[in-house]
């Protein structure tokens, strides 16, 4: 899920706090258009049936093949993110593993999602053979397709995804909210309750409160349009 926040600052001075709001967005690794020139670059480096036969993160075969490209087009390794159990909200730029990774399962990167279609990308599967006959060892085959509830090949299960860190959000904030205090002054010590205007497409809000030059305070708030500090 793509998630937005506003970063609200608030300086207290002395005994008097004054509340600033500044709106900032959440950055993702790439925007949509650049996924999609990413694909086309990488499929002209990886043609249909040409062979992989080289190692990344530690990984050959098909996991090296999903976890490079994984890394081409997000700048990180995929065996650095986030591992889900489920495949229901799988995304294109994810990697599922089906099976086990020690040689009897099997990788691929996701390059498009359409209802319960999976279209993937992926070394040493399909791209192996010429219609029924294995002709190569470690080929690439791209626009491959599998339903959310198949298992692999008719005999591999699902087992988890690698969430990739997703897309430039389309949704962006771009209002500044107003904020009320409960008080124009308080004393050290004492609680100060902020209360502000909710905010389109901002699903969360960050609090930074300073003293005196000092940051004192940083939390996060989602889903509410109040919020205590207590000292």
């Amino acid at each position: 899920m793509r998630n937005n926040y506003l970063k609200i600052v608030s300086i207290l001075l002395a005994l008097l706090m004054i509340v600033q709001i500044m709106p900032s967005t959440e950055v993702w690794a790439v925007s949509e258009s650049q996924f999609d020139s990413k694909m086309s670059e990488l499929k002209g480096q990886y043609p249909n049936y040409s062979c992989w036969n080289d190692r990344f993160d530690n990984g050959s075969e098909c996991w090296g093949f999903a976890n490079m490209l994984g890394y081409k087009v997000f700048g990180t390794k995929p065996s650095t993110w986030k591992k889900v159990y489920s495949i229901n909200n799988v995304k294109k730029g994810d990697l599922i593993q089906y099976g086990s990774t020690n040689g009897s399962g099997h990788t691929i990167f996701v390059t498009s999602v359409s209802g319960d279609t999976i279209t993937f990308v992926d070394c040493n599967g399909n791209g192996n053979y010429s219609g029924a006959n294995k002709v190569r060892h470690n080929g690439v085959l791209w626009g491959n397709t599998i339903k959310k509830g198949n298992k692999m090949y008719g005999r591999i299960n699902f087992s988890y995804i690698c969430v990739s860190p997703g897309f430039d959000n389309p949704n962006p904030v771009t209002t500044t909210p107003s904020i009320w205090k409960n008080s124009d002054s308080y004393t050290v010590g004492n609680s100060a309750t902020l209360t502000w205007n909710s905010v389109d497409n901002a699903t969360g809000y960050w609090f930074s409160v300073w003293y005196k030059g000092e940051q004192i305070v940083t939390t996060q708030v989602s889903g509410s349009s109040e919020y205590t500090l207590n000292n």
